[in-house]
């Protein structure tokens, strides 16, 4: 890839020298520039003694990553991302190797041109070269490695998994392995989530034409500990292996050599998984066909592994009484809407709802339903009935029986004006003592609120 030599003047932005952004390798998402400045005259106290100002194209929602490397001088490099109003909206001093300058995964707001500005540190009077590179990822995970920040387990970066295939779940990254820091080796580990027994991984990692990278790639469990691989001798970019007991479980990729700025590599995930999710717990609701004395409004359904966001919808779940004729599916059944959380992320396993117009109030006979249109990362249906074969509806049935002396909040007496009213009992009659009915209510989400009247 084209190195671009910075203009003669290009110390404001309309100035600014262009960094063509290309694709590399073609149709994997990572689009590079790299370009060639140097920062002189150094003036301490001026940060911008001399700026460089560099302009690049981005859509909303690209991921840009964007380093200064000062390896062949003594320049303590300083740079901002700025909007074309000329506003900073990140910037940089230390984030990188040594004293070089690194932002990590910055999401583009809004399409159209942006700029680098790049200086120095404002005390230092040391002039220097340096070489400016932009990652631009679109439509893939990019890392998140200021000052080596997914250089453990703990701190892994999430991927996102689609499954245009059925029964795989795929995702992908880029990076870059930069140089080391002292003691300190760049190493990124990506979270797979949790696997099952029997999955089958595959990681390959990809260069583009400029990297100086030789990747080696492993898959690890939450202990560290290496998964057989099967795709070679497990120090080269591609890992092949089957998940033997189920845990959460991390790619690594390290360099074997050529760790540095021009370093880059784009991961590709593949997750093998033919074993529908099943529903591993229910919190709000009573087991199966047993009977509580209230309810929350509030469900918590737990799976066997993480589900896709994209079928987490109203559409899935229902909550239904059997009315007065004590069945299902008649003409008096009452139906309660349902809502998720906003809570639930590409991690989860589980989905939290809320009864949308409050806890139910009759007593009698109720179900919970989940329909298969809940799908795991993978895209296999959910098994229902845990017989082992997805494409069922989970069914729990129970029943309700509040109190006599109790008076449940409303379907909605969130308002003054539709507060549910309690009423007073003069005991002993004639005593001019009064006591009013007892309540039964739940604030659940937190932003609930319930009004009584008296």
């Amino acid at each position: 890839m084209a190195v671009v030599i910075e203009g003669l003047n290009n110390n404001t932005l309309g100035t600014a020298t262009a960094l063509p952004l290309v694709e590399d390798p073609a149709g994997r998402g990572l689009w590079s520039a790299f370009g060639s400045g140097a920062i002189d005259p150094a003036v301490s106290g001026n940060a911008w003694s001399d700026p460089d100002y560099w302009r690049f194209e981005a859509l909303a929602g690209d991921r840009v990553s964007a380093s200064m490397d000062t390896s062949v001088s003594d320049l303590n490099s300083y740079f901002e991302i700025r909007s074309a109003a000329d506003i900073a909206i990140a910037s940089s001093q230390d984030d990188g190797p040594g004293t070089d300058a690194f932002v990590s995964n910055f999401v583009v707001p809004s399409s159209g041109t942006y700029y680098v500005r790049a200086g120095k540190e404002s005390s230092s009077s040391v002039s220097g070269s340096y070489g400016l590179r932009i990652d631009l990822a679109r439509g893939i995970d990019l890392e998140s490695d200021a000052n080596y920040r997914n250089n453990s387990i703990s701190q892994a970066d999430n991927l996102r998994f689609s499954h245009a295939v059925a029964g795989h779940a795929v995702g992908t990254a880029a990076g870059n392995i930069m140089a080391g820091e002292a003691a300190i080796l760049d190493i990124d580990y990506f979270s797979l989530g949790l696997l099952t027994a029997g999955n089958a991984v595959d990681v390959k990692a990809h260069l583009p034409s400029a990297s100086i990278l030789q990747a080696r790639v492993s898959v690890v469990d939450s202990q560290g500990m290496p998964l057989a691989d099967t795709a070679g001798d497990g120090s080269d970019d591609h890992f092949l292996g089957t998940v033997v007991a189920s845990g959460v479980y991390f790619a690594k990729v390290e360099a074997n050599s050529g760790s540095g700025h021009s370093a880059q590599y784009v991961l590709d995930v593949d997750i093998a998984d033919s074993i529908a999710p099943t529903v591993t717990g229910l919190q709000g609701i009573p087991g199966a066909n047993g009977t509580t004395s209230s309810l929350s409004g509030r469900i918590v359904v737990s799976f066997s592994e993480q589900i896709d966001l994209s079928s987490v919808n109203s559409g899935v779940w229902v909550l239904r009484s059997a009315g007065l004729d004590d069945a299902f599916n008649t003409a008096d059944d009452g139906v309660y809407g349902l809502a998720s959380s906003s809570n639930v992320n590409a991690s989860s396993q589980s989905v939290e709802l809320f009864v949308e117009s409050g806890p139910p109030t009759t007593n009698g006979r109720y179900r919970f339903s989940i329909a298969p249109g809940i799908l795991d990362r993978a895209g296999n249906p959910l098994d229902g009935d845990a017989n082992g074969a997805g494409g069922d509806q989970f069914e729990r049935t129970f029943s309700l029986a509040l109190p006599n002396v109790l008076v449940p909040e409303g379907p909605s007496n969130d308002t003054q004006q539709t507060a549910t009213p309690l009423t007073f009992t003069e005991a002993p009659s004639g005593s001019g003592y009064f006591h009013s009915a007892v309540g039964l209510g739940s604030i659940d989400p937190l932003s609930d609120s319930d009004w009584w009247s008296f």
